[in-house]
């Protein structure tokens, strides 16, 4: 027991890539396509995303003396494994990637992205850096004993907590929280239940003390199968992206889209503004596999640390000067950072946390471009302190090492 064998498949020949954040199977509709259809997003419940199938012995009583239950993942005493879509999926610890960087980031930036003082965003950087767990290791030995939970994924793939690896570590409590968009979906878990989640989606470790993201590698939306799908945004039928409109009703505005013809309003706290245009407001991009987005800086204007689930990034300063920069996944969290003038461009690789600040004396402007009709935006500071409902400010203050009035001071910006 404690083992089950996880049957990798190949790139040529997996399982869609999502388009959304999640898409929970409605397997009774009466509507086929290629796998499910998608529930309707509001009516999505923690229990979905998980499965207590694997608490029962199967019944052996049969020709063959064994018992396979359905499902990618298994259990045993006190073991539990993750299954990963990717022999390498890594792991983004938020507080180690924002607060403890190689080299840091800007502590101005930092301020402005969370709403706090330099003072305080200082406090938690001398916390954090050197960040270990309980035995002293970062990323620990497979087989430590920790307090955990493990997140388990659909798909292929094993791996552990800690990114890599064919088991996972023993565990003595267990508790799950998985965050979609600004909704935390919660529950505790007993013995032989397991958690699926989004494949790009993002879930949260509590390892005893200190909070975890996971973010794995997905691959670019899939090949379109004729010649284009122009989203159907009023369509009352959920599926991996949206149904396509009727061929006969599509038309040449269809295709064209001037949302990033106008600067945006930057008259806010951050003194930015993102405009997107992702396929809820240029439904053309449906099937495509493509994104943009304009960033509008006034003077010292921030995009705060971010990371996009579905999608790599290429950046280009339009107008003005950018200090823009990107943190690498545990352990390392090293910062690739350069200041950008007009023309010139970064990459940020998918699922990695970046930012952009304006370090320019005027307005400043770029252009990205994703690899994704919906790549959407985690923000980290609205992800972490805004979220629906609220994480627990214990969990908060154990992960940044700061007592639950300052978790509070920062969320009530939020």
């Amino acid at each position: 027991m404690g083992l089950l064998a996880i049957t990798s498949s190949l790139a040529v020949a997996s399982d869609p890539s999502p388009r959304q954040d999640f898409c929970v199977a409605v397997p009774n509709s009466p509507v086929l396509v290629n796998g499910f259809v998608c529930k309707d997003p509001n009516l999505v419940e923690a229990n979905d995303f998980f499965f207590s199938g694997l608490n029962m012995i199967g019944n052996t009583s049969n020709a063959f003396g064994s018992h396979v239950t359905p499902r990618n993942i298994g259990h045993g005493n006190a073991v539990a494994l993750a299954s990963l879509s990717s022999q390498n999926p890594g792991v983004i610890t938020i507080a180690n990637a924002v607060f403890g960087s190689k080299p840091a980031i800007s502590s101005d930036v930092l301020a402005k992205a969370f709403q706090v003082d330099k003072n305080v965003i200082a406090s938690i950087e001398m916390e954090l850096q050197g960040l270990k767990t309980m035995d002293g290791e970062d990323p620990p030995r497979i087989g430590t004993r920790l307090e955990a939970f493990v997140v388990a994924r659909p798909q292929c793939g094993l791996g552990d907590c800690s990114g890599g690896g064919s088991s996972g570590h023993k565990i003595s409590t267990v508790a799950g929280l998985v965050r979609v968009g600004d909704h935390n979906y919660c529950k505790a878990y007993d013995s032989g239940q397991n958690f699926a989640s989004a494949t790009t989606g993002m879930e949260m470790l509590l390892l005893g003390w200190f909070l975890a993201i996971t973010c794995s590698i997905a691959l670019a939306d899939e090949t379109p199968l004729q010649d284009f799908c122009v989203a159907d945004l009023n369509s009352p039928v959920f599926v991996n992206g949206f149904a396509c409109k009727d061929p006969k009703l599509v038309q040449l505005d269809d295709f064209f889209f001037s949302g990033l013809s106008k600067a945006g309003n930057t008259s806010n706290a951050l003194g930015s503004e993102v405009t997107h245009g992702f396929v809820a407001n240029f439904p053309a991009l449906n099937t495509l596999g493509i994104g943009l987005s304009r960033i509008d800086f006034a003077p010292h204007g921030l995009n705060p640390p971010h990371y996009h689930p579905r999608a790599s990034e290429i950046l280009t300063v339009i107008e003005g000067t950018l200090l823009a920069g990107f943190v690498t996944s545990n352990p390392e969290n090293r910062l690739f950072a350069k200041v950008l003038h007009k023309g010139e461009s970064v990459v940020y690789p998918e699922a990695l946390l970046h930012f952009q600040q304006n370090v320019g004396s005027g307005n400043a402007v770029a252009l990205a471009v994703f690899n994704s009709q919906n790549p959407d935006v985690n923000t980290i500071a609205n992800s972490v302190f805004g979220s629906n409902p609220a994480i627990s400010s214990d969990i908060l203050a154990k992960a940044f090492k700061v007592s639950k009035s300052v978790i509070d001071d920062i969320k009530s910006k939020f």
